[in-house]
């Protein structure tokens, strides 16, 4: 019972909560616009996002600051990252990876790696409440970070490409689903070192996806592991999230089969 609650708590706060799953709009072309001058306009943003983002963090201060490799220019993505994105268009749009698409569209990140037995919350209420908070600084970051840069999306470029999905309603650098996923890798690999690969492999497909998807280029995704890096470094300072942490790894308990090492 305890962990249909929080598997159902999780749920509900993927709507409320993990700014990455509320509600999406879908961008208009810029075709009239210089390609080298496309920028993710402000007016664009969803307000629900904003409002969540006002919120604040989890474990870490707002005045926290944190920087990320430069982003390509338009005119480089145009020659190297959105043909990548066109042919995976054409080549990984399977069923049951579009499918995979609108469930992680939808949910909380944590929950793929429930779905996929990388983490069972039933047996550790504690990590699971812990990341539940983590994955506040993830999302309040790489949102404090998009505004900033203000990346256009790809479709913003090139308006042939196809998605999978609506475009988000915030910009794209870097990738929110690279940025939480990974970070919650990072914590369930720093709680269950043996499983490492397998939390860093579910991370790394969710990020692939959003490529797959259309609404994030693969240098998103690599910002959103860079930020995410520097957020557990950050949080391995942090006092509450240090005692947490090692309240949850006394308790935690494995759920990788040994076939899934």
């Amino acid at each position: 019972m305890m962990g249909r609650n929080f598997i159902s708590c999780a749920k509900k706060a993927g709507r409320v909560s993990c700014l990455l799953a509320l509600v999406l709009v879908c961008a208009p072309m810029m075709a009239h616009a210089d390609s080298a001058e496309i920028k993710y306009p402000k007016d664009w943003w969803d307000p629900l996002i904003l409002a969540e983002y006002a919120k604040g963090p989890g474990y870490l201060s707002k005045e926290t600051v944190f920087e990320v490799t430069p982003h390509p220019t338009n005119a480089e993505a145009i020659k190297t990252e959105i043909p990548y994105l066109e042919e995976i268009s054409k080549t990984e749009r399977s069923d049951e990876t579009i499918q995979l698409i609108l469930k992680e569209n939808r949910n909380i990140l944590l929950v793929p790696f429930m779905d996929d037995g990388l983490f069972d919350s039933e047996k550790n209420p504690l990590a699971f409440q812990m990341l539940m908070k983590a994955d506040k600084d993830a999302a309040y970051f790489v949102m404090d970070l998009k505004q900033k840069i203000e990346r256009a999306r790809p479709s913003q470029l090139d308006s042939n490409l196809k998605l999978v999905i609506d475009n988000p309603g915030h910009a794209a650098y870097p990738s929110g689903h690279s940025t939480q996923s990974w970070l919650i890798a990072r914590i369930l690999s720093g709680l269950d070192p043996e499983h490492k690969d397998a939390y860093e492999n579910e991370s790394k497909a969710i990020a692939h996806r959003r490529e797959i998807a259309g609404v994030h280029y693969p240098s998103d995704s690599a910002a959103g592991r860079e930020l995410s890096d520097k957020i557990y470094e950050e949080l391995q300072k942090n006092s509450d999230f240090k005692k947490d942490f090692e309240a949850a790894k006394a308790a935690f308990v494995a759920s990788i089969a040994d076939e899934k090492k």
